[in-house]
């Protein structure tokens, strides 16, 4: 079993890392208040250094998106009212 920590782990970030691994183990999912519990079927060190490749994957995934997200925000929002201007006229 993989114990994960809830504040280092967000559920996004281990939930996305178990379905891109399911091509190459079962696995089961378990919560505890302070973290994740994960199992994996096919307990082969190739299939263990994959999934905690996909974590860091989408660890550094979730915090450019987390870093970002403003930014996006204003540009949505630049796109959308420049849109609205040139239906006005």
């Amino acid at each position: 079993m993989i114990s994960l920590l809830k504040e280092q782990y967000p559920e996004w970030v281990v939930r996305n890392s178990l379905y891109w691994i399911s091509n190459k183990s079962e696995w089961l999912l378990g919560e505890t208040a302070n973290g994740w519990e994960v199992t994996l079927k096919n307990e082969a060190t190739s299939v263990q250094q994959e999934f905690q490749r996909l974590l860091n994957d989408f660890t550094l995934r979730h915090e450019v998106g987390a870093k970002t997200d403003a930014i996006r925000g204003a540009i949505a929002d630049n796109v959308l009212n420049s849109l609205n201007a040139k239906l006005r006229t």
